[in-house]
Parts: C-alpha cells; structure tokens; sequence
C-alpha cells in the first residue's frame, strides 16, 4: 500500500514540475526521453491492474531497463557535471527532479511486479 502510495506523489510531483513554466525550458531530446520512460511506466501500471483484475500476470517480453539509461545519458549531456553550477540554474534542478521521479516510479513498479506470486 505505501509503494501504491509513493507511486500517485511521483505522478503529482511530476506533474506539477512538468506545468511549471520553467519546465517549458526542458530540451526536446530529454522530453522525448521523459515520454518514453513515462509510456513505459504506464504499461507496468496496467500490467499491475491486469494482474489483480484477472489473477494472471502476463508476461511482457519488454526490457524496462533501456528507456532509463538511455534517459539518463540524454540527462548527463544537458546538465552540468558539477553539483555547484547545478544548484545555481533552477531548470537543472527541475531536469534532474523529473528525471529523479521517473526513475523512482519505474523502480516502484518493477518491485511492485516482482513481489507478485507467480501464475
């Protein structure tokens, strides 16, 4: 129940971070990226609602594993490498929370599903 709980305040965090303005200011290539993590995200979930719906989880092939990396390179070559810079430009700062949200959501989820009993 906390785990479902911590997944709804990502949803809002990011949410709330991707309508701020300044998030307006997120290169092309990491919202790209983000929409990606974020799809990958919501198929878990309804892997999630197939599994208590009908008692069966369905195996999906799919790796959840790529998108991240991939989302984290993209992160790394838009943010500067030193935590100081970091701290001064606030659209770093949101890039790095929404990125951080994300991953945290994705790790929830594969969790979520490993802890399921086998069917």
């Amino acid at each position: 129940m906390l785990n479902l709980e911590r997944i709804a305040a990502l949803i809002f965090s990011v949410e709330h971070d991707i309508a701020d303005e300044k998030s307006k200011l997120i290169p092309n290539e990491l919202a790209d990226a983000l929409v990606i993590v974020l799809r990958g995200n919501q198929r878990l979930m309804m892997l999630l609602g197939d599994y208590f719906s009908t008692g069966k989880l369905i195996d999906s092939a799919s790796n959840y594993e790529v998108d991240v990396i991939e989302l984290e390179k993209i992160l790394q070559s838009h943010v500067p490498e030193s935590l100081d810079l970091l701290d001064m430009n606030d659209k770093y700062t949101r890039m790095v929370a929404i990125v951080r949200d994300v991953k945290d959501m994705r790790d929830i989820l594969l969790k979520l599903l490993l802890a399921l009993p086998a069917t």
